[in-house]
């Protein structure tokens, strides 16, 4: 239904395989966290798509510099899957199975062809992730998250009273507090609703306060610390912002210079309220991080605690081969320390195995690929931070730019303490998003910049 009604709303005159790009388009951003073997269909027809699209583009497609960084990280994680496969026979399958994991996040390239900046096209596709992400929330939820609600609504949150919606606490923590910051970028539109032509406010307000309300009651049901605190962060440095250009504004009101201030207030009052549910965890942390033993080791049993030993195991495994790395499917706490490959301390041996990656995005890609992998991953920042630059030269369109950028902020918090870039929730995000920002490298007005590309 949201696919037929976008179709709808398109211009008339496009051309068929576009069409259905857009169908697929929504279709996948709606199933990509709640049927995710419905978006892996859609996201291949996609590919399938462009390639078609592609061909017809000639040698504008070929020369864009995401499709390369695309092959080189196909090139890439295969030769070193295959190294691995032979360094370390018992876990050659590991190797092999990992490479869709690592490829998928390169596909942010798909829906950025077929979204082209539109900021109709991206509208939909932002609303129906919205959607299919309250969908698969709801699908999995169980008694034990709605004992978390009610214990919430009660005053009675605490740790024992944590509830994970059938996600994993920090990865639906993020893509909940993206939701939020979405919200908050386009509160205006939202909020100036109109039905059948004409304006409905009470509508707009009432949706836009029901999804915060509810978004908001699944982050503090999660207590993740770290994905309120960086929306937190994002969304105070903007008010500021706001507030600043508000005072040295030439005839400036009060009230235009009180507005981001009094919105920072919900902003404190709800990282304020995670702080205070978590309390328990976060004495334990500072007693963790404060107390560590005579060989430099922390508490296991804190986050920040075993935030750091892992860390110490990544710098350790890095030191052992830093060129070529470990392998791409090769888990540093789950498969080199049980295997002994250094002199791991009893205490790592008995808990470093209980965790599957190393909490650190940087960390984990040179572990497993090297140097390569880090100059892969420089390749992509640069031209993701090229692709803001085109997107504030050729986009109009301050939500839907102020949403990208804060995004990205907080997408780059994330992945310095959390690692879930080859996790299918956290690698449809990325396509989605990065997909978004880089579309306007595609857009047709595109085409007199350089920087830009090459437009369809």
């Amino acid at each position: 239904m949201i696919a037929i009604t976008a179709l709808k709303s398109m211009p008339p005159g496009p051309a068929l395989r576009d069409r259905l790009a857009l169908v697929l388009l929504v279709l996948f951003a709606f199933s990509a966290w709640s049927m995710t073997a419905i978006a892996n269909v859609a996201l291949a027809l996609l590919v399938l798509l462009l390639l078609l699209d592609g061909y017809g583009a000639g040698g504008r497609w070929r020369r864009d510099p995401a499709l390369w960084l695309l092959l080189a990280g196909i090139l890439l994680t295969t030769l070193l899957a295959w190294r691995a496969a032979r360094l370390f026979p018992d876990l050659a399958a590991q190797q092999w199975s990992a490479i869709a994991g690592w490829i998928r996040p390169l596909l942010f390239v798909v829906p950025a062809w077929w979204l082209r900046g539109d900021p109709v096209r991206i509208r939909w596709v932002l609303v129906a992730a919205l959607l299919g992400l309250l969908v698969g929330v709801l699908q999995r939820s169980d008694g034990d998250d709605l004992a978390a609600i009610l214990a919430l609504l009660r005053g009675r949150v605490g740790f024992d009273a944590r509830g994970d919606f059938g996600f994993t606490a920090l990865g639906l923590g993020f893509l909940v507090s993206i939701a939020l910051l979405g919200f908050f970028s386009f509160w205006r539109e939202m909020t100036r609703a109109s039905l059948g032509g004409r304006p409905r406010p009470l509508l707009g307000w009432g949706l836009w306060i029901t999804g915060v309300v509810i978004l908001l009651a699944i982050l503090l049901v999660l207590q993740t610390r770290g994905a309120v605190l960086a929306l937190a962060l994002v969304i105070l440095v903007s008010l500021l912002a706001r507030a600043r250009a508000a005072l040295v504004q030439r005839g400036g009101t009060r009230w235009r210079l009180a507005l981001p201030l009094l919105g920072a207030l919900p902003i404190l009052a709800l990282a304020g309220a995670v702080l205070w549910t978590s309390g328990d965890r976060i004495a334990g942390d500072v007693a963790a991080l404060t107390q560590p033993d005579a060989q430099g080791h922390y508490d296991y049993g804190s986050s920040s605690g075993t935030r750091l030993n892992l860390y110490r195991i990544g710098v350790a495994l890095i030191r052992e081969r830093p060129l070529l790395g470990w392998g791409p499917g090769t888990r540093g706490p789950l498969d080199l320390v049980p295997a002994g490959v250094l002199d791991w301390s009893d205490y790592d041996r008995a808990h470093a195995p209980e965790w599957a990656h190393l909490h650190s995005v940087p960390i984990e890609i040179w572990v497993r690929f090297g140097l390569p992998g880090l100059v892969l991953g420089g390749l992509f920042l640069a031209l993701m931070v090229q692709s803001y630059g085109v997107m504030r030269r050729r986009a109009q369109d301050p939500p839907l730019s102020r949403f990208l950028r804060l995004g990205g902020i907080m997408t780059l918090l994330f992945c310095l303490y959390d690692f879930r870039l080859i996790r299918v929730d956290f690698g449809f995000f990325f396509v989605l998003f990065f997909g978004i920002l880089y579309s306007f490298r595609f857009a047709p007005s595109a085409k007199a910049d350089p920087a830009a590309g090459t437009g369809p």
